[in-house]
């Protein structure tokens, strides 16, 4: 009797023994993924310190200027702008002067819209610029009001 009850506690001790080894490649398996989840994060957070957002749009109504605007964390290097060519396009002023520029973080640059009559209200223009992610080129359709 007593060989029959070493033998179920030594068949327990067995099965706890082997759901602990379990349980412990599990909890293994999730830290190894949180850790990769975790770098992955920083890793995108790293990138985004890198990325710089511009931006053309419109500015007040009465008086029309063209807008470029970095929203990114980083430096736009080379900005450029492409007004698009045609009859009725507006001439955005100062472009080849202060063009191609820098830009930093929340740094914009202003261009003076001369508007009448017989320019269209709506127009395309393309930024260009570089910067930690390599480089960007983004379409804009504006609109004079």
């Amino acid at each position: 009797m007593d060989n029959i009850i070493a033998g179920i506690s030594a068949g327990i001790a067995l099965a706890a023994l082997v759901v602990s080894f379990v349980v412990a490649r599990q909890q293994t398996a999730i830290q190894e993924r949180l850790a990769a989840i975790e770098e992955a994060r920083r890793a995108e957070e790293l990138d985004a310190r890198t990325v710089a957002q511009v931006t053309a749009s419109m500015g007040r109504p009465l008086d029309p200027h063209l807008i470029l605007r970095n929203h990114g964390p980083a430096v736009a290097r080379g900005v450029e702008l492409e007004v698009q060519q045609g009859p009725r396009i507006p001439q955005v002023q100062g472009l080849t002067e202060a063009l191609p520029a820098d830009l930093q973080s929340d740094q914009e640059l202003a261009f003076h819209v001369p508007v009448d009559l017989a320019i269209a209200r709506v127009f395309r223009v393309t930024v260009r610029w570089t910067d930690g992610a390599g480089d960007h080129e983004e379409l804009f359709v504006l609109q004079i009001n």
